[in-house]
């Protein structure tokens, strides 16, 4: 039985195996969803993405492709602005491609569902018959989800923006040798916030580089704390364009980074 959304939602199935898109556009048709692309790598689906942009209301991508992972994939949307849902595909084992789901949605991506390949048609109307429940919270989420100026800098003012840390590991030896600081915004009794959206909104208002600053000092302060309890670690920390090519704020910042007790740079 067709799941219950509007057929003229746009599905983009990403896959480089031929034979597997062929299968799921075969299921999807079966299930009376009629309007579906194809890209057989993450490069194809950018380029499908930059002709198509929001008429696609839905992703289903492999995890693993040889040229660009489904995650990296994702994660150059997610920059684009892309804000559909996402369903994940991958014949690894169930634990990786739950825990691939759950570092997307960590990097403010709109995870639907998974899905372990070979899939059946009724494990795919399954995840699809959410994608009703799942507009009805998009429509209110975006109702309630204020990015004005006024709201950010009120956002600014109460630290609500914190830094996650994504660990880097030297694959020699297994061990953590930094981190990388990403900025997070979830409201207070609200949904996180993607960072594709609340960055542009960002650097419309003026505020990019006081963002960057408020995550600096915490990102500074959790690096010194580390290094107390002997964690000898490096950090990074991301930057928008706007702020890099300020020069008071280039000044600026390791003034903002040095924090007493922190004897490893961040970088």
């Amino acid at each position: 039985m067709p799941a219950s959304v509007p057929s003229t939602t746009r599905i983009l199935v990403v896959d480089d195996d031929e034979f597997q898109r062929d299968v799921i556009g075969a299921q999807l048709a079966g299930l009376g969803w009629t309007d579906v692309l194809f890209a057989s790598s993450g490069t194809q689906a950018l380029g499908v993405f930059a002709d198509q942009g929001s008429g696609i209301g839905l992703l289903i991508s492999d995890l693993s492709m040889p040229d660009m992972d489904g995650l990296v994939l994702m994660r150059h949307l997610v920059e684009q602005q892309f804000s559909a849902p996402i369903v994940l595909l991958s014949g690894m084992h169930d634990e990786i491609l739950t825990s691939a789901a759950t570092l997307a949605e960590a990097h403010g991506m709109d995870i639907l569902g998974v899905l372990s390949k070979p899939c059946s048609a009724q494990a795919l109307a399954g995840v699809l018959d959410r994608l009703k429940d799942h507009a009805d919270f998009g429509t209110r989420k975006a109702r309630t989800e204020d990015l004005s100026p006024a709201r950010l800098a009120q956002a600014l003012s109460q630290n609500a923006f914190v830094p996650w840390y994504q660990p880097k590991v030297d694959i020699r030896t297994g061990q953590a040798i930094g981190v990388e600081a990403l900025a997070r915004w979830t409201p207070a009794g609200g949904p996180p916030i993607s960072p594709g959206r609340f960055i542009p909104a960002l650097e419309a208002a003026g505020l990019v580089d006081d963002l960057f600053f408020a995550i600096a000092r915490q990102a500074a302060s959790d690096l010194a704390h580390w290094q107390r309890k002997g964690l000898q670690l490096k950090m990074a920390i991301n930057l928008s364009m706007n702020t890099a090519h300020n020069w008071t704020c280039r000044t600026n910042w390791q003034k903002s980074c040095r924090t007493p007790g922190c004897s490893r740079p961040i970088w």
